[in-house]
């Protein structure tokens, strides 16, 4: 018996012990010896077998991927994303803008000739997904995308006169022309539609755009986040 079970078994028996004395003085009911023995076991029993069960669920609560959220009633949420093919140089962006019920607003994806860095076109892509919310007119936005860098860039203010930083000031100056709005960093499994909106464009020659209606090829992600997230 391991010393963390013989503890518990000591604590069980001398509480027994301590309400037999009780029972005695009170009721005058005397257990027998082994019926305290036998009832701290079941009684450690339990207790395990209701430990392991909460361990479990914390475990499989840890296990569950990070999966996209609903923004806020009158907020809107843009996901964004960059991929590369620079064999054919060229650049793909992907964004996916839905309300609080998980609808889609408008979804693009945009072809760019050329290739640049990962960050540089991930920068890019949340331009894209600012200048996105100022079209539509949008007054609270939140930008998330799975490039930590660039989500932390945009939130720091100090002054960067890389070229990286002068993509990011633009940034922030298309979102600024949003009365509200945030930046958030999520894991890639949280942001898959605008993934597969970026792959989608080094497929193709010209940009798309999608107003109130999922595209195709996410329209399976965008059910289910819905109703994952009711």
């Amino acid at each position: 018996m391991g010393g963390d079970k013989l503890f518990r078994l000591f604590s069980k028996i001398s509480r027994r012990i301590w309400l037999r004395r009780n029972g005695w003085i009170y009721d005058k009911t005397f257990s027998h010896p082994n019926q305290i023995s036998h009832d701290a076991e079941i009684a450690v029993q339990d207790y395990e077998k209701a430990n392991a069960v909460e361990h479990k669920k914390i475990l499989e609560r840890r296990e569950q991927p990070p999966r996209w959220g609903k923004p806020t009633r009158g907020w809107m949420k843009v996901n964004v994303d960059a991929a590369l093919n620079k064999k054919e140089g060229k650049m793909g962006f992907g964004l996916v803008m839905r309300d609080h019920e998980g609808r889609v607003v408008v979804a693009k994806s945009i072809v760019r000739l050329g290739t640049w860095d990962s960050a540089a076109a991930e920068a890019l892509a949340a331009y894209f997904g600012g200048i996105s919310g100022h079209e539509q007119g949008v007054q609270q936005l939140i930008l998330e995308g799975d490039a930590k860098q660039i989500i932390e860039a945009i939130k720091d203010e100090g002054q960067n006169l890389s070229l990286l930083g002068q993509l990011i000031e633009d940034v922030r100056i298309g979102l600024n022309a949003i009365p509200m709005w945030n930046v958030e960093h999520v894991h890639r499994e949280a942001n898959k539609v605008a993934h597969r909106l970026a792959k989608l464009a080094l497929t193709q020659a010209n940009d798309i755009v999608w107003l109130e209606e999922e595209p195709p090829c996410i329209r399976d992600i965008v059910l289910t986040e819905q109703l994952l997230c009711q």
